[in-house]
């Protein structure tokens, strides 16, 4: 059972992501799929999405919404390193390395730094 409409779309977004937090991922999938009918432009679940779908092994998928919300929020980081990732394990290294080179030329918090760097080296080996 999906959220209480009335909940929406803030609560549709925290009920997902508290989903993901309880490892009901498909759970989570769909919530955020409802969140983002309603209101397409949440850069932040779209982001979100596109993590589980990688998670799952929906690859296409979240290559798909990774890329969708670079075109909402160029800078949101988490869509690029999920693209990154996704680019890495679909065997195109190339075009991965280039994503988490353009990232680590960025300002990034330390956590994200680290989780680029070790995508980067993991592209190189």
């Amino acid at each position: 059972m999906l959220a209480d409409p009335g909940l929406r779309p803030h609560g549709l977004f925290e009920t997902a992501r508290s989903l993901h937090g309880l490892g009901r991922l498909q759970k989570a999938i769909d919530h955020y799929q409802l969140l983002l009918k309603e209101t397409p432009g949440h850069a932040d679940a779209a982001a979100n999405l596109a993590v589980l779908l990688e998670k799952t092994g929906q690859l296409d998928n979240a290559l798909a919404w990774a890329e969708r919300t670079l075109v909402l929020a160029p800078r949101n980081t988490t869509a690029a390193l999920t693209r990154a990732q996704v680019l890495r394990r679909l065997g195109r290294f190339e075009e991965a390395a280039t994503q988490l080179e353009a990232l680590l030329e960025q300002n990034l918090p330390p956590i994200n730094r680290v989780i680029a760097a070790n995508q980067l080296a993991q592209c190189l080996d």
